[in-house]
């Protein structure tokens, strides 16, 4: 049952208000026309609803309906005997639902009542999913920013307070990009580490960027960074979210890796046998220098498939063959077949070919070892 404080500064009005509400089926409450003696009733008994005299609503410089509101998280329904725009602007009412024109039917009060509590539910629904929402932010492990549609700062997780080096209370309000300096990240290290995570894409349609973030106090840190708009129910924009995260430690681990990577490719380049390498579509992309020498050939002319022209013909299908069956199947790749040299000789090879991944574990091609076939 809806329980309802009532207060009002004609008695007899009062007493006809009452026996309207119990004969609706509400539980009422009444207490003197007094500021203070409505908080005493709201202290002894929270009510679903406050319905006063809206003559109450000013008392000295405190407006009622914020007090009730702010302390007590409780609607406010006045009774009036006109209204105007004047009077919804002069007592704080957002709307013509805080208030009722006396005399009224009590349909009308019916109608009244059940239309703030119910946008009092929805409120505290709202209400409810914001807090989880903020809370979730506060928790998650990315810096989170949120934007008004003017650039300007309404939220920051205790994680983007920590990267940007400001209080959250010195970035609300603020200009995003007064508290969020960014630059892309044109570092050798970003170019390299950046050029080497794109370079199977098709296609770079993210929204994720590498950028650098320089903080409150002038350190500069590498960031990932995703900007998401945010929309309305209209689809227009009314905010954007900048979510992002400190990359230094990956950065370093993958810079590391890159040398790692180009050491032992030089090695490669000396190795006394023949090394070729395919990237994850089955195209071979590498020869090292031991092949170009003993083919003759310019790399340009073995890439893809170029250099399986130069399998004697009696094996080339089979090879093709073997192979794509290997790969599709991700296993090891071992085949003799004759190859031509830079003196048009064919030279018997045996072709062991194994898959590789990259340092996050994806398959990223395969890389072969071709031996010379010794006579006898």
């Amino acid at each position: 049952m809806i329980k309802i404080l009532l207060s009002y500064s004609d008695s007899e009005k009062l007493e006809k208000i009452r026996s309207e509400l119990n004969g609706l089926g509400y539980d009422v409450i009444v207490t003197s026309n007094s500021y203070e003696k409505i908080f005493e009733s709201l202290n002894k008994n929270l009510p679903n609803l406050l319905i006063t005299d809206i003559s109450l609503n000013k008392y000295g410089k405190n407006i009622l309906k914020d007090d009730v509101s702010s302390k007590y998280n409780i609607p406010v329904l006045f009774l009036t005997n006109s209204i105007s725009d004047d009077l919804l602007k002069e007592n704080h009412l957002s709307n013509l639902y805080d208030c009722i024109v006396q005399p009224f039917e009590k349909d009308n009060l019916r109608a009244a009542i059940e239309v703030i509590i119910y946008k009092k539910k929805i409120e505290s629904k709202v209400e409810e999913s914001e807090r989880w929402l903020m809370t979730t932010l506060k928790c998650i492990g990315d810096a989170v920013i949120a934007t008004d549609n003017d650039q300007n700062v309404k939220f920051a997780n205790p994680l983007a307070e920590m990267l940007t080096e400001f209080d959250a209370d010195e970035m609300i309000g603020k200009k995003v990009d007064h508290v969020y300096n960014t630059m892309l990240d044109i570092s050798d290290e970003g170019l390299i580490c950046n050029y080497s995570e794109y370079y199977h894409r098709d296609k770079i349609t993210t929204s994720v960027k590498n950028k650098q973030l320089i903080t409150k106090n002038g350190n500069i840190i590498p960031i990932e960074e995703n900007m998401t708009a945010i929309k309305g129910n209209d689809g227009k924009v009314i905010g954007e979210v900048y979510v992002f995260k400190d990359i230094s430690k990956r950065r370093l681990f993958e810079s590391e890796l890159l040398k790692s990577r180009n050491f032992y490719l030089s090695l490669f380049e000396k190795f006394p046998v023949l090394i070729w390498r395919t990237n994850q579509g089955a195209r071979f992309d590498y020869f090292n220098d031991t092949w170009l020498r003993f083919t003759g050939r310019k790399i340009e002319d073995e890439i893809n498939e170029g250099w399986l022209n130069y399998i004697h013909e009696d094996e080339r299908e089979k090879f093709k063959e073997d192979f794509k069956k290997a790969f599709v199947e991700r296993d090891k790749f071992e085949m003799r077949f004759r190859l031509q040299n830079k003196r048009d000789e064919y030279v018997e090879l045996i072709c062991i070919a194994t898959p590789f991944n990259d340092f996050k574990g994806k398959f990223v091609g395969y890389l072969g070892v071709c031996y010379k076939v010794e006579a006898g």
